[in-house]
Order: C-alpha cells, then sequence, then structure tokens
C-alpha cells in the first residue's frame, strides 16, 4: 500500500495501517518531514484517536500555552481580548505533532525527495511510475498530500474542478521571539487585512501572520518568490508598527508558508484502488 504524503495525515493513516498488519510505504516530495507549521487542535474524536496511539500524554506536554487573542489599535493599544483556553482540547505546532507521529510509526518506510509521477489500476491493484524510484505495483494507493494533492489529480482530474476559492490568501513564517506579548496571539485589523504574531509559551520563536482578501490570483502555489512578492506587497502600507519587522522576518524565512483559503468539494474520495485521506 503506497501513501502520498508524510504529514499528520499520511504517519497517522500509516501507524495504523502497520499495526493492523499491513504495510504501507509513504512517498514524499520533501527531503525530510516538514518541521514548520501552524498550531494544530487536538480535541473530540482526535483526542480519542491520539490516547489510543499513546500521544496524549506527549501532546500535552509539547502543548503551545496560548492564553488567547489580543486585538490591537494601530498604536499598539490593546482593544480587546479573548481567552481561548479549553480543557477538552489541547494546541500543538504542527511540526511538533509530526515529529511526535514519526516516532509511533518509526518502522513505516517513507521515500523522501520523490513524488508520483503517473498511475495505472487495475482490478488487482495500481502501477505506479515515480519521478526517481523505479515503477512498483501496489494493491491500495491513497493520497495524503493536502490541498493541491498530486494524487487527486491523476486519479480524479485537475485541481480547479474540486477546489473552490473562498476569497482569502494567508502567509506565516517565523519571526523574533521578542515580539507580540508572551503567550497571546496579538492581532491588527484593517478592512480585508490582518497582520498578527503569534507566542507559544513552549517555542522561543514566534510566529508572523498576514490574511487578505482576494479574488483568485494568477500564480503558482509552489512560486515561493511571487508569494513573498504579494504579501510584501499587500501589506506595504499598514499602519502598525511590528508589520515592518514581521515582514523583514518573514520574507527571509526559508519556511515561509503562503496559499489560498481554499475548501475541497467531490463527489466521491475513492476511485477504484485509490482515495484520498
Amino acid at each position: 500500500m503506497l501513501i502520498s504524503g508524510a504529514g499528520i495525515a499520511g504517519l497517522t493513516l500509516a501507524y495504523w495501517l502497520a499495526r493492523h498488519g499491513l504495510r504501507p510505504t509513504i512517498v514524499e516530495s520533501a527531503p525530510e518531514l516538514r518541521t514548520g507549521g501552524n498550531g494544530v487542535d487536538v480535541r473530540d474524536d482526535a483526542v480519542t484517536v491520539a490516547e489510543r496511539m499513546g500521544l496524549m500524554n506527549r501532546i500535552r506536554e509539547l502543548a503551545t500555552d496560548v492564553n488567547g487573542m489580543k486585538f490591537v489599535d494601530a498604536a499598539d493599544r490593546a482593544v480587546a481580548r479573548i481567552g481561548i483556553r479549553e480543557t477538552a482540547s489541547v494546541e500543538i505546532m504542527r511540526g511538533d505533532l509530526v515529529a511526535l507521529l514519526r516516532e509511533v510509526a518509526d518502522d513505516v518506510k517513507i521515500r523522501f525527495g520523490d513524488s508520483i509521477r503517473a498511475l495505472k489500476q487495475d482490478a488487482h491493484g495500481v502501477t505506479v511510475a515515480f519521478e526517481r524510484a523505479p515503477v512498483r505495483r501496489f494493491d491500495l494507493v491513497i493520497g495524503a498530500d493536502g490541498m493541491h494533492s498530486n494524487l487527486r489529480r491523476l486519479a480524479f482530474g485537475p485541481e480547479e474542478r474540486f477546489v473552490r476559492h473562498k476569497d482569502h490568501y494567508f502567509a506565516f513564517a517565523n519571526a523574533d521571539g521578542r515580539l507580540g506579548e508572551d503567550r497571546w496571539v496579538t492581532m491588527f485589523n484593517t478592512p480585508g487585512k490582518m497582520t498578527g504574531i503569534y507566542r507559544s509559551g513552549t517555542h522561543t520563536q514566534a510566529k508572523a501572520y498576514f490574511i487578505f482578501r482576494s479574488e483568485r490570483l494568477n500564480c503558482d502555489h509552489r512560486d515561493i518568490a511571487e508569494h513573498k512578492r504579494l504579501v510584501a506587497e499587500a501589506f506595504a502600507d499598514q499602519p502598525w508598527q511590528p508589520t515592518r519587522g514581521l515582514l523583514e522576518a518573514a520574507l527571509a524565512d526559508p519556511d515561509f508558508y503562503f496559499d489560498a483559503l481554499g475548501q475541497v468539494r467531490m463527489d466521491s474520495w475513492s476511485n477504484g484502488r485509490t482515495a484520498l485521506r
């Protein structure tokens, strides 16, 4: 069985498949596990799954320890605070959760720096051609590779058939840990734009956030240079003083992340011996 994507969904799926006696292989386009990312809330059914995997105590140990969100004006004066602590859920940074999942799925083979180039399925299995590895045969191929899923494109059709643009773009990146109030998410809003600083109580580094409203832009989701240009242009006139420092840090960060807000809508999540997670 082949899984495309070594993120939270792919590693969790691989763990449970291996536990039930199957031999999954993960193919991941990145050269190593992606350690960056946003905060992830572990709540409801996810708590039950994490407990069954023996991870819930570790997740609590690595919790972000954030008190809430603080809204400020252009002079950096707090105008409102909202507490966000919940006893029934735990927030953990995505990279920390991925590392924990890899620990418990350490017997699963991951092929880094490769991706699926083509696939052909029949009643008995799927023949997969890779960008680098030799052609292999699998019983089942599952895509756990996000909104821009390569597996979905190959098995179901082009992205524009399934992803609905929701009129916003967002970016986040590492920033100076001295910026913003400790254990708070500080947010500054103007019409159609938001700049923010995320200060976790358990991480020395802060996160810079940028969100702006826009109809669909004609840019490649892999073109990092263009993404940085768009964010720099959109937030060049923000009156909040910390914005300049946050922009400088974000644009210099090699883990800078940018994407559209979108929703995937499909009539079915499976097609023969291929499926999406």
